[in-house]
């Protein structure tokens, strides 16, 4: 009688252990990468981490969270960028930080990072081809780019039907509101 009792018991923290809910089972991060190795490495050594849970919260999201502008040549050549998560930031906000190669082209004129922003989606290169004063710059909101034609690529943060195109004009980044 006393043996089939253990057993019963054994079988009952058994299930109990096995039935436990998934987030009780391990408290240590994912080391699961969302972004390439070598922008995770950049990124972290400007305090910024990966936005692990990107997929996650934007389901149908078409393109990842990172951007290599000239996908034909080598990663360090050229220009990247990424979004993330400051590790000393405020919670909801997220930095779009760029990387610029020897090869990088105008672009690399620009600050290499964007931070405080809150709508995010996944990144892809663009062809602007309009007058920037449909623009704002990101650092004046409220100001209007100037009345010249663009003649280069940007950056479009895209999510759901809404998000922005980043084009830098002579140092400075400018925005272009999807909606």
């Amino acid at each position: 009688m006393q043996d089939t009792s253990s057993r019963a018991l054994i079988l009952v923290a058994a299930f109990i252990f096995v039935a436990r809910p998934s987030g009780a089972q391990s408290t240590t991060p994912s080391r699961t990468l969302i972004v390439p190795a070598d922008l995770y490495a950049y990124a972290d050594s400007l305090g910024c981490d990966q936005i692990a849970d990107f997929y996650e919260s934007r389901e149908g999201v078409l393109d990842p969270p990172y951007v290599y502008v000239d996908s034909d040549a080598m990663w360090w050549d050229t220009a990247s960028a990424l979004w993330c998560r400051p590790r000393a930031g405020p919670p909801g906000r997220y930095t779009l930080l760029f990387r610029f190669g020897p090869k990088a082209g105008p672009i690399a004129r620009c600050p290499t990072r964007i931070d405080g922003r809150q709508h995010i989606g996944g990144l892809s290169v663009v062809k602007v081809n309009q007058t920037l004063d449909h623009f704002r710059y990101i650092d004046e909101p409220t100001k209007p780019g100037p009345t010249v034609p663009a003649n280069g690529i940007g950056i479009q943060s895209e999510y759901d039907g809404t998000g922005t195109i980043y084009y830098c004009h002579e140092g400075r980044w400018l925005g272009f509101f999807l909606h």
